[in-house]
C-alpha cells in the first residue's frame, strides 16, 4: 500500500500477480486500496473474477472490491464498449453491471 501510494510501478506489477493468484484469505483492504490507487485496465479482469468467486461476501470487502474497481474504470476512462469489459461481460456476465451498480449500499 505504502508503494502504491508513491506510484510505484513495481507495486502495480506486484498487485497484477496477486490479483490474478489470489485464492484464500489476503489483506484485502490493504490489497485494494493499493488497487484503487495505481491499478490499471489488466487488473479489472482478476477483480471481476474474484467478485464472481465471493458471492457470500461480506458486504464491506464487497463495497471495497467495486470501489477499487470503480476508480481504475475512472481514471482508466474504460467504458462498457472497451475491449477489457467486453471481455468481463463474455467471461462473467453480471459482474461489469453489479460492480458498476453498486452505490456502497
Amino acid at each position: 500500500l505504502a508503494l502504491a501510494q508513491r506510484g510505484s510501478r513495481v507495486a502495480l506489477y506486484d498487485l497484477r500477480e496477486l490479483l490474478e493468484r489470489a485464492d484464500g484469505p489476503l489483506p484485502w483492504t490493504d490489497l485494494l486500496s493499493a488497487v484503487a490507487a495505481i491499478g490499471d485496465a489488466e487488473c479489472l479482469e482478476p477483480l471481476s473474477r474474484i467478485h464472481a468467486r465471493l458471492p457470500g461476501t461480506p458486504d464491506a470487502l464487497a463495497r471495497h472490491l467495486a470501489d477499487a474497481f470503480r476508480a481504475i474504470v475512472t481514471r482508466e476512462k474504460v467504458t462498457a464498449r472497451s475491449p477489457v469489459a467486453k471481455k468481463i461481460a463474455k467471461r462473467w456476465p453480471d459482474a461489469w453491471r453489479e460492480i458498476m451498480d453498486r452505490n456502497g449500499n
